[in-house]
Protein backbone atom coordinates (compact mmCIF):
# COMPACT_ATOMS: atom_id res chain seq x y z
CA UNK A 1 0.00 0.00 0.00
CA UNK A 2 1.56 3.24 -0.75
CA UNK A 3 2.27 5.89 1.48
CA UNK A 4 -1.69 8.25 1.86
CA UNK A 5 -3.73 5.30 0.48
CA UNK A 6 -6.17 3.86 2.58
CA UNK A 7 -8.04 0.80 2.26
CA UNK A 8 -11.45 0.31 3.68
CA UNK A 9 -10.91 -1.18 7.18
CA UNK A 10 -12.58 -4.70 7.67
CA UNK A 11 -14.75 -5.42 10.69
CA UNK A 12 -13.39 -8.88 11.81
CA UNK A 13 -15.83 -11.13 13.89
CA UNK A 14 -14.74 -12.17 17.15
CA UNK A 15 -12.70 -15.68 16.60
CA UNK A 16 -14.69 -17.69 19.74
CA UNK A 17 -12.52 -20.67 19.21
CA UNK A 18 -12.17 -22.72 22.65
CA UNK A 19 -9.31 -25.50 22.62
CA UNK A 20 -8.75 -28.26 24.67
CA UNK A 21 -6.57 -26.03 27.45
CA UNK A 22 -9.52 -23.48 27.13
CA UNK A 23 -12.06 -26.45 28.19
CA UNK A 24 -9.97 -27.00 30.69
CA UNK A 25 -9.65 -24.03 32.91
CA UNK A 26 -13.47 -23.28 31.97
CA UNK A 27 -14.49 -26.95 33.68
CA UNK A 28 -12.34 -26.34 36.67
CA UNK A 29 -13.70 -23.39 37.65
CA UNK A 30 -17.16 -24.74 36.94
CA UNK A 31 -16.08 -27.86 39.60
CA UNK A 32 -14.91 -24.97 41.72
CA UNK A 33 -17.59 -22.59 42.31
CA UNK A 34 -20.26 -25.39 42.22
CA UNK A 35 -18.59 -26.86 45.76
CA UNK A 36 -18.28 -23.15 47.17
CA UNK A 37 -21.91 -22.21 46.16
CA UNK A 38 -22.78 -25.69 47.62
CA UNK A 39 -20.99 -24.72 51.07
CA UNK A 40 -22.60 -21.14 50.96
CA UNK A 41 -25.68 -22.61 50.30
CA UNK A 42 -25.26 -24.57 53.68
CA UNK A 43 -25.16 -22.62 57.05
CA UNK A 44 -23.48 -25.57 58.92
CA UNK A 45 -20.98 -25.48 56.90
CA UNK A 46 -17.73 -22.46 56.58
CA UNK A 47 -16.04 -21.75 53.56
CA UNK A 48 -12.46 -21.61 53.83
CA UNK A 49 -9.38 -23.80 54.54
CA UNK A 50 -10.51 -25.79 57.87
CA UNK A 51 -12.94 -28.05 58.03
CA UNK A 52 -16.14 -27.08 59.40
CA UNK A 53 -16.35 -30.15 61.74
CA UNK A 54 -14.86 -33.39 61.96
CA UNK A 55 -15.59 -35.74 59.01
CA UNK A 56 -16.49 -32.82 56.61
CA UNK A 57 -13.62 -31.63 54.10
CA UNK A 58 -12.52 -28.21 53.68
CA UNK A 59 -14.05 -26.09 51.58
CA UNK A 60 -11.26 -24.29 49.59
CA UNK A 61 -9.07 -27.86 49.44
CA UNK A 62 -12.45 -29.56 48.44
CA UNK A 63 -13.63 -27.09 45.61
CA UNK A 64 -9.83 -27.39 44.36
CA UNK A 65 -9.63 -30.96 44.22
CA UNK A 66 -13.14 -31.42 42.44
CA UNK A 67 -12.15 -29.04 40.10
CA UNK A 68 -9.18 -30.75 39.22
CA UNK A 69 -11.22 -34.21 38.97
CA UNK A 70 -14.14 -32.82 36.87
CA UNK A 71 -11.74 -31.37 34.38
CA UNK A 72 -9.87 -34.52 33.62
CA UNK A 73 -12.63 -36.46 34.01
CA UNK A 74 -14.49 -34.37 31.28
CA UNK A 75 -11.31 -34.47 29.21
CA UNK A 76 -11.46 -37.99 28.94
CA UNK A 77 -15.05 -37.73 28.20
CA UNK A 78 -14.46 -36.00 25.64
CA UNK A 79 -15.44 -32.56 26.19
CA UNK A 80 -12.50 -30.71 25.74
CA UNK A 81 -12.39 -31.87 21.98
CA UNK A 82 -12.62 -28.81 19.27
CA UNK A 83 -12.85 -30.39 16.60
CA UNK A 84 -15.68 -32.90 17.53
CA UNK A 85 -19.44 -31.84 16.24
CA UNK A 86 -21.01 -30.62 19.24
CA UNK A 87 -24.94 -31.91 18.97
CA UNK A 88 -27.03 -31.57 22.76
CA UNK A 89 -27.78 -35.07 23.40
CA UNK A 90 -24.05 -35.95 23.04
CA UNK A 91 -22.54 -33.16 25.24
CA UNK A 92 -25.38 -33.52 27.96
CA UNK A 93 -24.33 -37.21 28.11
CA UNK A 94 -20.84 -36.48 28.41
CA UNK A 95 -21.63 -33.57 30.86
CA UNK A 96 -23.68 -36.60 33.05
CA UNK A 97 -20.99 -38.99 32.97
CA UNK A 98 -18.40 -36.81 33.89
CA UNK A 99 -20.55 -35.33 36.57
CA UNK A 100 -21.15 -38.76 38.02
CA UNK A 101 -17.50 -40.33 37.84
CA UNK A 102 -15.69 -37.48 39.56
CA UNK A 103 -18.30 -37.84 42.24
CA UNK A 104 -17.47 -41.19 42.35
CA UNK A 105 -13.78 -40.10 42.61
CA UNK A 106 -14.27 -37.50 44.99
CA UNK A 107 -15.97 -39.97 47.32
CA UNK A 108 -13.49 -42.47 47.35
CA UNK A 109 -10.49 -40.34 47.38
CA UNK A 110 -12.19 -38.60 50.43
CA UNK A 111 -12.87 -41.28 52.33
CA UNK A 112 -9.84 -43.27 51.58
CA UNK A 113 -7.24 -40.50 52.07
CA UNK A 114 -8.68 -38.55 55.04
CA UNK A 115 -12.18 -40.62 56.17
CA UNK A 116 -14.45 -37.52 55.20
CA UNK A 117 -16.98 -36.89 52.88
CA UNK A 118 -18.87 -34.08 51.20
CA UNK A 119 -22.72 -34.97 52.63
CA UNK A 120 -25.53 -35.84 50.64
CA UNK A 121 -26.76 -32.48 50.45
CA UNK A 122 -23.60 -30.82 49.41
CA UNK A 123 -23.44 -33.67 46.74
CA UNK A 124 -26.78 -33.22 44.95
CA UNK A 125 -26.43 -29.48 44.80
CA UNK A 126 -22.83 -29.05 43.16
CA UNK A 127 -23.71 -31.71 40.81
CA UNK A 128 -26.85 -29.93 39.70
CA UNK A 129 -24.24 -26.38 39.57
CA UNK A 130 -21.77 -27.41 37.87
CA UNK A 131 -24.04 -29.16 35.53
CA UNK A 132 -25.73 -26.53 34.84
CA UNK A 133 -22.57 -24.47 34.43
CA UNK A 134 -20.58 -26.52 32.23
CA UNK A 135 -24.28 -27.22 29.63
CA UNK A 136 -24.63 -23.39 30.20
CA UNK A 137 -21.24 -22.05 28.94
CA UNK A 138 -20.83 -24.64 26.19
CA UNK A 139 -24.78 -23.65 25.31
CA UNK A 140 -24.30 -19.91 25.35
CA UNK A 141 -20.80 -20.25 23.14
CA UNK A 142 -22.23 -22.95 20.59
CA UNK A 143 -25.26 -20.20 20.14
CA UNK A 144 -22.92 -17.37 20.14
CA UNK A 145 -20.62 -19.44 17.61
CA UNK A 146 -23.27 -20.33 15.27
CA UNK A 147 -24.19 -16.37 15.19
CA UNK A 148 -20.98 -15.48 14.26
CA UNK A 149 -18.70 -18.16 12.72
CA UNK A 150 -15.74 -16.89 11.08
CA UNK A 151 -15.69 -16.36 7.22
CA UNK A 152 -12.65 -18.15 5.38
CA UNK A 153 -11.20 -18.02 2.24
CA UNK A 154 -8.75 -20.47 1.03
CA UNK A 155 -7.04 -18.93 -1.70
CA UNK A 156 -4.81 -22.68 -2.28
CA UNK A 157 -5.05 -24.67 -5.37
CA UNK A 158 -8.47 -26.85 -5.75
CA UNK A 159 -7.39 -29.91 -4.44
CA UNK A 160 -5.76 -28.32 -1.26
CA UNK A 161 -8.37 -25.88 -1.27
CA UNK A 162 -11.17 -29.19 -1.06
CA UNK A 163 -9.95 -31.01 1.51
CA UNK A 164 -9.20 -28.13 3.52
CA UNK A 165 -13.09 -27.37 2.94
CA UNK A 166 -14.12 -30.46 4.08
CA UNK A 167 -11.90 -30.92 6.91
CA UNK A 168 -13.63 -27.63 8.20
CA UNK A 169 -17.21 -28.37 7.63
CA UNK A 170 -16.63 -31.81 9.20
CA UNK A 171 -15.37 -30.55 12.32
CA UNK A 172 -16.96 -28.63 14.78
CA UNK A 173 -14.89 -25.30 14.23
CA UNK A 174 -16.41 -22.16 13.83
CA UNK A 175 -15.93 -21.31 10.94
CA UNK A 176 -17.61 -21.14 7.47
CA UNK A 177 -15.46 -21.52 4.33
CA UNK A 178 -16.35 -19.00 1.51
CA UNK A 179 -16.79 -19.89 -2.17
CA UNK A 180 -13.84 -18.69 -4.47
CA UNK A 181 -15.44 -16.89 -7.38
CA UNK A 182 -14.99 -18.71 -10.21
CA UNK A 183 -13.77 -15.95 -12.40
CA UNK A 184 -11.22 -15.68 -9.33
CA UNK A 185 -7.31 -16.97 -10.87
CA UNK A 186 -4.94 -17.10 -7.62
CA UNK A 187 -2.50 -17.44 -9.91
CA UNK A 188 -2.81 -13.57 -11.90
CA UNK A 189 -5.01 -11.57 -10.05
CA UNK A 190 -3.97 -11.27 -6.60
CA UNK A 191 -4.84 -7.30 -7.16
CA UNK A 192 -8.18 -8.78 -6.67
CA UNK A 193 -8.26 -9.83 -4.11
CA UNK A 194 -9.38 -6.97 -1.55
CA UNK A 195 -12.24 -6.59 -3.92
CA UNK A 196 -12.87 -10.40 -3.13
CA UNK A 197 -12.47 -10.18 0.74
CA UNK A 198 -14.40 -7.01 1.18
CA UNK A 199 -17.69 -8.58 -1.63
CA UNK A 200 -17.51 -11.58 0.87
CA UNK A 201 -16.80 -10.14 4.32
CA UNK A 202 -13.49 -12.47 4.77
CA UNK A 203 -12.17 -12.52 8.06
CA UNK A 204 -9.24 -15.03 7.82
CA UNK A 205 -7.65 -15.76 4.25
CA UNK A 206 -5.69 -18.82 4.38
CA UNK A 207 -2.87 -18.93 1.65
CA UNK A 208 -0.02 -21.32 0.67
CA UNK A 209 3.39 -21.73 2.26
CA UNK A 210 5.16 -20.14 -1.07
CA UNK A 211 3.53 -17.04 -0.64
CA UNK A 212 5.16 -15.85 2.40
CA UNK A 213 8.19 -15.10 0.00
CA UNK A 214 9.84 -11.89 0.04
CA UNK A 215 8.58 -11.69 -3.58
CA UNK A 216 5.18 -11.89 -2.45
CA UNK A 217 2.84 -9.15 -3.66
CA UNK A 218 1.52 -6.89 -1.16
CA UNK A 219 -1.43 -7.87 -1.61
CA UNK A 220 -1.02 -9.83 1.46
CA UNK A 221 0.15 -6.54 3.54
CA UNK A 222 -3.36 -4.83 2.67
CA UNK A 223 -5.18 -7.41 3.38
CA UNK A 224 -3.28 -7.17 7.27
CA UNK A 225 -3.69 -3.53 7.44
CA UNK A 226 -7.48 -3.97 6.43
CA UNK A 227 -8.07 -5.85 9.10
CA UNK A 228 -7.89 -8.98 7.98
CA UNK A 229 -6.08 -12.01 9.08
CA UNK A 230 -3.71 -13.60 6.84
CA UNK A 231 -2.61 -17.72 7.40
CA UNK A 232 -0.20 -20.09 5.72
CA UNK A 233 -2.08 -23.19 5.17
CA UNK A 234 0.53 -24.92 7.17
CA UNK A 235 -0.12 -23.03 9.87
CA UNK A 236 -4.15 -22.90 10.08
CA UNK A 237 -3.72 -26.66 9.96
CA UNK A 238 -1.55 -27.03 12.98
CA UNK A 239 -3.31 -24.57 15.07
CA UNK A 240 -6.58 -25.70 14.38
CA UNK A 241 -6.39 -29.84 13.35
CA UNK A 242 -3.53 -30.11 15.93
CA UNK A 243 -0.79 -31.50 13.22
CA UNK A 244 1.44 -30.87 10.41
CA UNK A 245 0.46 -30.89 6.59
CA UNK A 246 3.50 -33.40 5.77
CA UNK A 247 2.92 -32.03 1.90
CA UNK A 248 4.31 -28.67 3.22
CA UNK A 249 7.35 -30.04 5.25
CA UNK A 250 10.86 -29.61 3.63
CA UNK A 251 14.08 -29.91 4.75
CA UNK A 252 14.53 -26.04 6.48
CA UNK A 253 11.26 -27.66 8.46
CA UNK A 254 13.63 -29.67 10.83
CA UNK A 255 15.97 -26.72 11.09
CA UNK A 256 13.79 -24.42 12.11
CA UNK A 257 12.43 -26.53 14.75
CA UNK A 258 12.89 -25.93 18.63
CA UNK A 259 13.55 -29.59 19.42
CA UNK A 260 12.11 -28.74 23.59
CA UNK A 261 12.76 -32.74 24.26
CA UNK A 262 16.29 -31.52 23.63
CA UNK A 263 16.23 -29.25 26.52
CA UNK A 264 18.05 -30.18 29.62
CA UNK A 265 15.38 -29.72 32.07
CA UNK A 266 12.60 -30.80 29.92
CA UNK A 267 14.90 -33.81 29.25
CA UNK A 268 15.35 -34.81 32.77
CA UNK A 269 12.33 -34.09 33.92
CA UNK A 270 10.66 -36.86 30.86
CA UNK A 271 13.71 -39.39 31.78
CA UNK A 272 12.48 -39.19 35.85
CA UNK A 273 8.48 -38.98 34.93
CA UNK A 274 9.41 -42.50 32.48
CA UNK A 275 11.67 -44.09 35.42
CA UNK A 276 8.91 -43.07 38.25
CA UNK A 277 5.33 -43.82 35.83
CA UNK A 278 6.83 -47.29 34.63
CA UNK A 279 7.88 -48.16 37.94
CA UNK A 280 4.84 -47.63 39.71
CA UNK A 281 3.02 -49.46 36.93
CA UNK A 282 5.13 -52.81 36.87
CA UNK A 283 4.48 -52.99 40.76
CA UNK A 284 0.79 -52.09 40.59
CA UNK A 285 0.75 -54.36 37.20
CA UNK A 286 2.50 -57.50 38.68
CA UNK A 287 0.01 -59.37 40.06
CA UNK A 288 -2.32 -59.42 36.77
CA UNK A 289 0.50 -59.91 34.95
CA UNK A 290 1.49 -63.23 36.23
CA UNK A 291 -2.26 -63.83 35.89
CA UNK A 292 -2.10 -63.31 32.21
CA UNK A 293 0.97 -65.17 31.58
CA UNK A 294 -0.81 -68.26 33.34
CA UNK A 295 -3.61 -67.97 31.03
CA UNK A 296 -1.23 -67.64 28.04
CA UNK A 297 0.82 -70.58 28.70
CA UNK A 298 -2.47 -72.69 29.61
CA UNK A 299 -4.35 -71.36 26.30
CA UNK A 300 -1.32 -71.56 23.34
CA UNK A 301 2.09 -72.43 25.13
CA UNK A 302 4.96 -70.97 24.71
CA UNK A 303 6.81 -68.72 24.60
CA UNK A 304 4.69 -66.13 26.47
CA UNK A 305 6.61 -62.52 25.14
CA UNK A 306 6.10 -61.09 22.04
CA UNK A 307 9.74 -59.92 21.27
CA UNK A 308 10.89 -58.04 17.73
CA UNK A 309 13.06 -55.11 16.36
CA UNK A 310 11.94 -52.17 16.31
CA UNK A 311 13.16 -48.63 15.44
CA UNK A 312 14.26 -46.21 18.45
CA UNK A 313 15.86 -42.97 19.03
CA UNK A 314 17.70 -41.84 15.82
CA UNK A 315 16.83 -44.89 14.14
CA UNK A 316 19.02 -47.12 16.35
CA UNK A 317 17.19 -50.79 17.30
CA UNK A 318 16.33 -52.30 20.07
CA UNK A 319 14.16 -55.22 21.09
CA UNK A 320 10.36 -54.66 21.71
CA UNK A 321 8.60 -56.58 24.90
CA UNK A 322 5.01 -57.49 24.69
CA UNK A 323 2.61 -60.05 26.50
CA UNK A 324 1.86 -62.37 23.02
CA UNK A 325 -1.65 -62.28 22.13
CA UNK A 326 -1.44 -64.16 18.37
CA UNK A 327 -0.70 -68.21 17.55
CA UNK A 328 3.20 -68.00 17.32
CA UNK A 329 4.33 -66.48 14.28
CA UNK A 330 7.10 -66.48 11.89
CA UNK A 331 9.08 -63.53 11.27
CA UNK A 332 7.51 -62.47 7.85
CA UNK A 333 4.20 -63.28 9.19
CA UNK A 334 4.65 -60.63 11.95
CA UNK A 335 4.16 -57.55 9.54
CA UNK A 336 0.90 -56.73 10.12
CA UNK A 337 0.60 -58.39 14.27
CA UNK A 338 -0.66 -54.88 15.54
CA UNK A 339 -4.18 -54.95 14.09
CA UNK A 340 -6.78 -55.81 16.51
CA UNK A 341 -9.43 -57.91 14.49
CA UNK A 342 -6.70 -60.08 12.78
CA UNK A 343 -7.76 -63.85 13.21
CA UNK A 344 -4.40 -65.47 14.56
CA UNK A 345 -5.12 -63.54 17.44
CA UNK A 346 -5.81 -65.44 20.51
CA UNK A 347 -8.70 -65.20 23.00
CA UNK A 348 -7.03 -63.84 25.96
CA UNK A 349 -5.08 -61.90 23.42
CA UNK A 350 -8.49 -60.39 22.41
CA UNK A 351 -8.81 -58.88 25.76
CA UNK A 352 -5.04 -57.89 26.12
CA UNK A 353 -5.19 -55.25 23.30
CA UNK A 354 -8.33 -54.00 23.90
CA UNK A 355 -7.33 -53.35 27.61
CA UNK A 356 -3.76 -52.47 26.40
CA UNK A 357 -2.15 -54.64 28.76
CA UNK A 358 -0.21 -56.96 26.47
CA UNK A 359 1.76 -53.56 26.42
CA UNK A 360 2.30 -53.63 30.29
CA UNK A 361 6.00 -55.16 29.80
CA UNK A 362 7.29 -52.23 27.71
CA UNK A 363 7.33 -50.59 31.36
CA UNK A 364 10.71 -52.41 31.09
CA UNK A 365 11.94 -50.84 27.66
CA UNK A 366 10.91 -47.75 29.56
CA UNK A 367 12.93 -48.25 32.67
CA UNK A 368 15.69 -49.28 30.20
CA UNK A 369 15.81 -45.89 28.65
CA UNK A 370 14.61 -48.00 25.06
CA UNK A 371 10.86 -45.73 25.36
CA UNK A 372 9.64 -43.14 27.05
CA UNK A 373 5.95 -43.05 27.92
CA UNK A 374 5.04 -40.33 25.51
CA UNK A 375 6.36 -40.36 21.83
CA UNK A 376 5.70 -41.70 17.98
CA UNK A 377 5.22 -45.80 17.90
CA UNK A 378 8.40 -47.88 17.79
CA UNK A 379 7.59 -49.29 14.12
CA UNK A 380 8.91 -53.01 12.56
CA UNK A 381 12.50 -52.17 10.85
CA UNK A 382 11.37 -54.17 8.06
CA UNK A 383 8.41 -51.74 7.55
CA UNK A 384 10.32 -48.54 8.84
CA UNK A 385 12.53 -49.01 6.11
CA UNK A 386 9.94 -49.59 3.39
CA UNK A 387 7.94 -46.47 4.32
CA UNK A 388 10.99 -44.18 4.05
CA UNK A 389 11.80 -45.11 0.70
CA UNK A 390 8.03 -44.42 -0.28
CA UNK A 391 7.28 -41.15 2.17
CA UNK A 392 9.23 -38.23 2.53
CA UNK A 393 10.63 -37.43 5.73
CA UNK A 394 9.45 -40.74 7.42
CA UNK A 395 12.38 -41.73 9.49
CA UNK A 396 13.12 -38.17 10.96
CA UNK A 397 9.99 -39.34 13.44
CA UNK A 398 13.16 -40.92 15.33
CA UNK A 399 14.28 -37.50 16.34
CA UNK A 400 12.34 -38.21 19.15
CA UNK A 401 12.16 -41.73 21.15
CA UNK A 402 9.66 -43.83 20.62
CA UNK A 403 6.75 -43.98 23.17
CA UNK A 404 4.23 -46.60 24.61
CA UNK A 405 1.79 -43.96 23.79
CA UNK A 406 1.76 -40.57 21.28
CA UNK A 407 -0.03 -37.71 20.08
CA UNK A 408 -0.48 -39.99 16.77
CA UNK A 409 -1.68 -42.94 18.52
CA UNK A 410 -5.05 -41.43 19.84
CA UNK A 411 -5.70 -39.27 17.19
CA UNK A 412 -5.48 -41.25 14.26
CA UNK A 413 -4.97 -45.14 15.17
CA UNK A 414 -4.15 -47.85 12.71
CA UNK A 415 -2.81 -46.18 9.48
CA UNK A 416 -4.13 -49.17 6.70
CA UNK A 417 -2.11 -47.11 3.38
CA UNK A 418 0.29 -44.90 2.57
CA UNK A 419 -2.40 -41.85 2.50
CA UNK A 420 -2.90 -42.79 6.50
CA UNK A 421 0.82 -43.03 7.46
CA UNK A 422 1.32 -39.29 5.86
CA UNK A 423 -1.77 -37.96 7.92
CA UNK A 424 -0.60 -40.02 11.25
CA UNK A 425 2.96 -39.24 10.47
CA UNK A 426 1.74 -35.28 10.83
CA UNK A 427 0.56 -36.16 14.22
CA UNK A 428 4.03 -37.33 14.75
CA UNK A 429 5.30 -33.93 13.44
CA UNK A 430 3.29 -31.64 15.56
CA UNK A 431 4.48 -33.76 18.51
CA UNK A 432 7.94 -33.82 17.46
CA UNK A 433 7.14 -29.77 17.37
CA UNK A 434 5.17 -28.87 20.02
CA UNK A 435 6.50 -31.34 23.04
CA UNK A 436 5.98 -29.99 26.62
CA UNK A 437 4.77 -31.18 29.64
CA UNK A 438 1.33 -29.76 29.11
CA UNK A 439 0.80 -32.04 26.30
CA UNK A 440 2.42 -35.20 27.71
CA UNK A 441 -0.24 -34.66 29.92
CA UNK A 442 -3.01 -34.82 27.71
CA UNK A 443 -1.56 -37.13 25.77
CA UNK A 444 -1.72 -39.46 29.49
CA UNK A 445 -5.45 -38.57 29.84
CA UNK A 446 -6.95 -38.90 26.26
CA UNK A 447 -4.98 -42.30 26.54
CA UNK A 448 -6.70 -43.36 29.46
CA UNK A 449 -10.43 -42.38 27.38
CA UNK A 450 -8.93 -43.85 24.64
CA UNK A 451 -8.53 -47.46 26.92
CA UNK A 452 -12.18 -47.37 28.28
CA UNK A 453 -13.56 -46.88 25.18
CA UNK A 454 -11.71 -50.05 23.81
CA UNK A 455 -9.81 -47.98 21.26
CA UNK A 456 -6.28 -49.67 19.91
Amino acid sequence: MKTGEKSARVQSRTDWYFGGRSWLVVDFFAGVFAILLAYFLNPDLTIGWQPSFAGQPAGYPAAIGFGVLLALVADIAGLHDPLRQQRFWPVTIRIIFSLVITFLLAVVILYGLALQQLGRTVSIQSMIAAGLMMSGFRGMLFRIQGRTRRRILLLLNRGQREDLRDRIEKSGLPFRVADLPDSYDTTIENTRLMEVCHKLKIDEVVVPEESGSPESPPVWMDCLESGIQVTHARAFVERYFYRVDCSDVRPNWFLELDLRLTHPVYHRWKRFSDILLASIGLLVAAPFLLFFLGVIWAESGRPLFFKQQRVGLRSKPFTILKLRTMSVLREEETRDADRLNDSRVTRIGYILRRTRLDEVPQFWNIIRGDMSFIGPRPEWIDIAEDLGERIPYYPYRTLVKPGLTGWAQINFGYAANDEEVREKLGFDFYYLKNASVMLDLQILIRTVGSIMRGSR
